[in-house]
């Protein structure tokens, strides 16, 4: 036999529902996005990384333009990265792991000039720098 049991069913609109995300800032929306492409970085998907980059709102903070750098090293487009650490480093001139990235990028390049200018740079920042893989 088949018994009968009623249910009460709510049909939502969700065409008028407030999701998390709409109500979300753009500093959180892009903490989010930057914490997907430390992700995807980790794992080696340097493309899905680059898409995730395309959500992220603004495109002039320091951590966007580091993380910018840091795919196109990734995926070998150094002239990009170079371009990206340079509109960085005058407004944070401090930034060691910046300078760091562009000696990397312009040495990954063949630029030996401007990559030993960037080292030099990093080392009058932190003069006891030491790259533990050498040691």
């Amino acid at each position: 036999r088949t018994q009968s049991i009623e249910f009460q069913v709510d049909i939502i609109d969700y065409k008028n529902v407030a999701t998390k995300d709409q109500q979300m800032n753009p500093d959180d929306s892009d903490l989010i996005f930057f914490q997907l492409i430390d992700l995807l970085l980790e794992n080696y998907l340097y493309i899905a990384a680059d898409t995730a980059l395309g959500y992220i709102q603004d495109l002039h903070s320091n951590q966007y333009l580091l993380t910018k750098a840091r795919i196109r090293i990734m995926q070998g487009q150094y002239v990009e990265a170079t371009t990206a650490l340079d509109e960085l480093l005058p407004k944070n001139q401090d930034n060691l792991q910046a300078w760091i990235m562009r000696g990397h990028a312009f040495f990954l390049h063949g630029n030996l000039f401007d990559s030993e200018e960037s080292y030099i740079h990093a080392l009058r920042l932190k003069p006891n720098l030491k790259d533990p893989v050498l040691q």
